[in-house]
């Protein structure tokens, strides 16, 4: 199944990037752009990221001309975005999405497109920055990146299995997991991080930031991202969160209890192990 006529609603960040490497390397007929501001659609036009231009989703034909329609907008627009698609799509479309938590995303798509001709199959291609918007669009966002798949009620095989050709199109690594699994997993590796990062700045005042060194900046690097989209993530994976906190808490305490009995041995296995896995991470 190859897709000829791509649809992108949100052309921010991912949504731009994904336009840029699709037309690159998938190369569609054409790339269908839907977004809310028409400077956003003038630009996306102008730098050639998208054939066509429009400001809503509710726009029948645009939305009915495309075989793929990916879901470039927070969490609850896209929840918000496939009860338009199942008043509005009566026509087999292919619809997949980019948010960073999947379990509410697919439920919704479970209960609302199940009597729909519109297949979904939740995505989150583990790519972003801590800038945002258009402007910051870049080639190769995607390249190698770790793109999570996760079917559910409305995810026919065949399509599941033409999402994940799509996304290997696009040079991204591939994994099919259950939506809840995903969430559980990526609260711990990304959600959770973005918290300890915005409480680490907030932990330390004015006067003291400005003895910031590299290890401080590359700590904190994510809490500079966009508030209300990652407002909109944590908000929607609260309990694999706290789950995670309580690990992390559990792990941090026992380093602290370490060092007031002066375990030196102890402390340094276990650092040395973290150093170790660590190092392991980037070359995968």
């Amino acid at each position: 199944m190859k897709f000829h006529r791509i649809g992108i609603y949100g052309l921010g960040l991912l949504g731009a990037s994904l336009a840029l490497t699709i037309k690159d390397v998938y190369k569609p007929k054409k790339i269908i752009g839907f977004a809310r501001k028409q400077k956003v659609l003038n630009q996306a036009i102008a730098q050639r990221l998208i054939d066509e231009g429009y400001l809503s989703l509710e726009n029948q034909e645009a939305v009915q001309s495309c075989d793929l329609l990916i879901l470039c907008v927070p969490i609850r627009s896209i929840m918000s975005a496939l009860k338009i698609l199942e008043k509005i799509c009566h026509k087999n479309l292919v619809v997949v999405d980019v948010g960073s938590t999947k379990e509410q995303i697919v439920k919704t798509a479970d209960q609302v497109l199940r009597k729909s001709p519109v297949s979904f199959v939740g995505c989150h291609p583990m790519a972003g920055s801590d800038k945002s918007g258009l402007i910051h669009a870049q080639r190769d966002l995607f390249e190698r990146a770790l793109c999570l798949v996760c079917p559910g009620k409305t995810s026919p095989k065949k399509v599941t299995h033409a999402v994940e050709v799509f996304w290997r199109r696009l040079n991204c690594r591939v994994e099919i997991i259950n939506a809840k699994d995903h969430d559980k997993i990526i609260a711990r590796v990304s959600h959770f991080p973005h918290l300890v990062s915005a409480a680490l700045v907030q932990s330390v005042n004015e006067s003291q930031v400005k003895y910031a060194g590299a290890g401080f900046k590359d700590m904190t690097r994510i809490a500079a991202s966009n508030t209300e989209l990652w407002k909109e993530i944590l908000f929607s994976n609260i309990h694999a969160v706290k789950k995670a906190h309580e690990e992390f808490d559990r792990k941090l305490k026992s380093l602290i209890a370490l060092m007031g009995k002066h375990d030196e041995k102890k402390f340094s296995k276990i650092i040395h192990k973290a150093s170790e896995r660590r190092k392991k991470i980037d070359k995968m």
